[in-house]
């Protein structure tokens, strides 16, 4: 059983973490957190959101310097359940999973290739939306993170910059940095850019509403998104 965020409709993490003010690396390593307690052995589903908010709250000890009260957590959720069975369930994770609680996070990937790549605000930002967006699309959870974090970079860079531009850059720069051909990268495309083209009518909006805020660039509502023929052709057909 494998963590999408979609499919845990009652579990919106991407709202948690934005209420809390909690960097990206977090959201990212609790869904890896999840799917990972989750490979390892049976979760009911009336404990999924215990779960999800459990290792949300393992994810903050490991990458901010501090983390929200339990009882916090707790209200978010309308007390659903303790502070006691929350840190009873963290103690299970810690446990099952050993303490092997790190992974090649696609956000710290991004960054740096973001940084390597000399990329405009507009296109981190751009490339930052359609990697949380790959997190509601389940089929993305075989691919890897760093395959991920470069197809949402270079997807980003293909919507903002001139088609011959993006071209001479793939050639003369990305083949130094990774080692993934054109049709693995284009593998992910149509699952960032279905989840983009369904904006707000997407399963879960928090995603959608966070950067659609000016922080955020309005990235989402951006017309680069909502009347872009690259990410119809990306679905194989155009979008009417």
């Amino acid at each position: 059983m494998l963590c999408c965020l979609c499919h845990c409709p009652h579990l919106d993490i991407c709202l948690y973490q934005d209420y809390f003010g909690l960097p990206d690396e977090t959201l990212y390593l609790t869904v890896y957190l999840m799917n990972a307690y989750m490979k390892a052995g049976k979760v009911r589903i009336l404990s999924l959101q215990l779960l999800g908010i459990a290792c949300l709250f393992v994810a903050c000890k490991v990458e901010v310097s501090t983390c929200p009260e339990p009882n916090k957590l707790c209200f978010m959720t309308q007390d659903s359940f303790s502070w006691k069975e929350l840190l009873r369930m963290e103690r299970k994770i810690l446990t099952r999973l050993k303490f092997e609680l790190h992974y090649a996070n696609p956000v710290h990937l991004l960054h740096w290739m973001a940084e390597v790549a000399h990329s405009t605000l507009e296109v981190q930002y751009l490339a930052r939306y359609f990697l949380e967006l790959s997190l509601m699309e389940v089929d993305c959870v075989c691919f890897e993170p760093a395959q991920l974090a470069l197809a949402a970079l270079h997807l980003a860079q293909r919507l903002f910059l001139q088609e011959r531009s993006t071209k001479e850059m793939s050639q003369e720069g990305s083949c130094k940095l990774h080692t993934y051909s054109e049709s693995e990268l284009s593998a992910v495309y149509p699952y960032m850019a279905k989840a983009a083209l369904r904006g707000p009518n997407s399963p879960l909006r928090a995603t959608f509403l966070k950067y659609s805020r000016p922080q955020k660039l309005c990235i989402s509502t951006s017309f680069d998104i909502t009347a872009s023929e690259s990410l119809s052709r990306c679905l194989g057909s155009p979008i009417s």
